[in-house]
């Protein structure tokens, strides 16, 4: 009876087609994967025992228990069949963002929490299937090393960057100086100018040596740009009290500290060509006069669809081109387009173009474009809903690790050359 319904799932009506629901009923429908992941199929129906086959056992398997391994790219429908009633699914098997970005030397990361990926499997599986490169999302943050004056916490860190070197990604330091995420004893401290350049100094000093040779890039300075034209640096604890030049000093300690790596100033709202970005090209200018090695800017892109719209294609090209023609790497380096939960199906595909346009205009600076990150990959673990509530469907991936269009967008324009 099993191979019946086989034949009668193959090329039989299916609900649509007669109009009444079938006594099984197989979830999810369909099921985009990479080779090597897996899924797990569900089915309902009246018996207690259902029998599952692949139908296509080269491109992907499936075992007694609904579960799902990806095998080679292509296309393979999966039976779930109980008596002579069954249902199926399909399963696409597609390039991974990983094995494009790797073939063509490239690094597509995302941020990433240390909770879910020590401590999650699926999390880490689809983490490691999809990405070759990871960006700590709070656990180097200046708050949670340093709470403190005498006192580093390392725990999180540490933990990070050694499931990072096992599932052989890059990892991206971020970041050592920024106004945010600070501990009370600074913002509450009572400092000289000499005392918190030594603040400073210490724990770039500590942070960056602890990981030389383990961590290859780091945002030395996080938004140091204010978003007015007439004062062009962000009004901060290390302005207010050291001045201007923490930042020479910030990039000389992490040189120092570790010499072979990649140092980055990193902002928002720069990515296409504005008085913000014009600021911060004239910046890292001149910390390159002054003789301070800063490698490059990394351009976050917390975009939406069009409120504010983001730059046109054009102009994210031609603002990423003139950083390059300075003689700076560029970095994608936060991104995210937020689209509300009730968006309609077409809200997917404006949003796929808007991740397109902005790994097409790094990759057309050539060389120059290092990397490409999502500031997270999947909807379940994404820091858009705590703080717009409403909108959590910003990243590649929806909350059960299933590809959007995006995903498809970025493979198109990483397989092109």
């Amino acid at each position: 009876m099993f191979f019946a319904a086989l034949g009668t799932a193959c090329g039989g009506p299916t609900a649509a087609d007669s109009g009444y629901a079938p006594d099984v009923v197989v979830s999810p429908q369909r099921a985009t994967l990479a080779p090597g992941d897996t899924f797990r199929l569900t089915a309902t129906g009246p018996a207690r025992k259902t029998d599952w086959a692949s139908l296509n056992g080269g491109v992907a398997t499936v075992d007694s228990f609904g579960k799902v391994r990806a095998l080679a790219l292509g296309t393979a429908l999966i039976v779930a069949a109980e008596g002579r009633q069954a249902d199926t699914a399909t399963v696409v098997v597609q390039p991974a963002l990983r094995s494009v970005a790797v073939a063509r030397h490239f690094v597509i990361g995302t941020a990433v929490e240390v909770g879910p990926y020590r401590g999650d499997a699926i999390y880490r599986q689809k983490l490691a299937t999809q990405y070759n490169g990871v960006t700590p999302e709070w656990e180097m943050k200046f708050m949670q090393l340093h709470p403190s004056p005498t006192r580093y916490n390392f725990t999180d860190a540490d933990a990070f960057v050694s499931l990072a070197q096992a599932d052989s990604m890059t990892i991206h330091g971020h970041t050592l100086v920024w106004y945010a995420a600070l501990p009370d004893w600074i913002t509450q401290g009572t400092f000289t100018r000499a005392q918190l350049l030594q603040v400073l100094k210490d724990h770039i000093t500590t942070v960056v040596g602890r990981y030389r040779g383990k961590i290859a890039t780091w945002d030395v300075v996080n938004e140091a740009v204010g978003d007015e034209p007439q004062a062009p640096l962000r009004s901060t604890i290390w302005l207010q009290v050291i001045g201007p030049d923490y930042i020479d000093s910030a990039f000389a300690w992490a040189h120092r500290a570790d010499p072979a790596a990649k140092l980055y100033l990193n902002d928002y709202h720069a990515e296409g060509v504005n008085p913000k970005s014009d600021a911060i090209l004239s910046l890292v200018k001149g910390l390159r006069a002054r003789g301070i090695q800063v490698d490059g800017v990394g351009f976050q892109a917390h975009f939406t669809l069009d409120n504010p719209a983001p730059p046109a294609a054009s102009d994210l090209q031609a603002n990423l081109a003139r950083f390059a023609s300075a003689g700076f790497d560029v970095r994608v380096s936060e991104m995210d387009v937020r689209i509300a939960d009730s968006a309609s199906v077409s809200a997917f595909t404006r949003q796929a173009t808007i991740y397109s346009d902005m790994l097409d205009a790094c990759l057309r600076v050539g060389p120059r474009c290092v990397g490409f990150t999502t500031w997270g990959f999947t909807d379940k673990v994404s820091w858009i809903p705590k703080f717009y509530p409403g909108f959590g469907r910003a990243l590649p991936f929806d909350a059960s690790y299933q590809p959007k269009p995006a995903v498809s967008a970025l493979l198109t324009r990483l397989q092109q050359p």
